[in-house]
């Protein structure tokens, strides 16, 4: 089974796996969550009345993720009481899994010297499938309030946590940024990107009108900003050609 394709004998006898069965072995591990990921899992089963995960196919790190997605879902109004919205959430749930799934998969693929292009896409494609399926559901289902920015795909990602990082004031983390948006690869994700979004788009005049304007204005701004930045970094040349001219005097 998935779940347990790294194990061998020496690792089930050191976390005390052997001789017991696959349930006994999943309630185990589930009983090393944190408190706030086993409170999720009891109460999300609570609402829905059964595990919705108990399958082989599930790691007991992508069950606990789907205990915590469901959990926030389980506050929507009207789910306890209605089989349709249950199922609904638990469909959202996995649908979330496999975007976390493709994430992961992006991550790798993009921390390759050559990433393959061709995979890039279909993943991302494949992703936009996926995230439209849950915006209907949850249109469908009257799940508005609780698809949120604490429960979107991706959240977990190395690119939304330097985000998160840069977002709080971090200091080391503006130059790991700058070396990833100007490496190949992230231009060639970034033309990937846009070319897709130009096929799908169908617009009109005044669409690029408000486009050019919209761009001219940030142009005119990162050229504000860029004057700005030669003009201080030409003050501070001048102060420190001062002061090494003030320490040969000195001597």
């Amino acid at each position: 089974m998935k779940q347990y394709q790294d194990r061998n004998f020496e690792t089930s006898l050191a976390d005390g796996e052997l001789g017991k069965d696959a349930e006994a072995i999943r309630d185990w591990r589930a009983s090393q969550w944190t408190k706030k990921d086993t409170q999720n899992m009891n109460y999300a089963i609570s609402v829905i009345g059964y595990d919705p995960f108990d399958v082989d196919e599930i790691t007991d790190e992508d069950r606990k993720y789907c205990f915590n997605m469901l959990a926030g879902y389980c506050d929507a109004e009207g789910v306890r009481d209605d089989s349709s919205k249950i199922q609904a959430i638990i469909q959202i749930t996995q649908l979330h899994l496999q975007c976390r799934k493709i994430d992961k998969v992006i991550n790798e693929e993009l921390m390759l010297k050559m990433p393959n292009e061709t995979k890039l896409r279909a993943l991302s494609d494949t992703k936009g499938k996926f995230l439209n399926s849950i915006s209907t559901i949850v249109k469908d289902n009257g799940l508005s309030a609780n698809y949120n920015d604490s429960n979107r795909a991706g959240k977990n990602t190395l690119s939304m946590k330097m985000k998160e990082i840069a977002e709080i004031g971090f200091e080391q983390i503006r130059t790991n940024l700058f070396d990833i948006h100007t490496a190949e690869a992230m231009r060639q994700v970034a033309d990937i990107s846009n070319r897709s979004i130009l096929d799908q788009l169908s617009l009109d005049d005044s669409d690029y009108v408000d486009m050019i304007k919209e761009q001219r204005e940030m142009l005119q701004s990162k050229t504000e900003q860029c004057e700005e930045l030669e003009e201080e970094n030409r003050c501070l040349k001048n102060k420190i050609a001062e002061l090494e001219s003030y320490k040969i005097k000195k001597r």
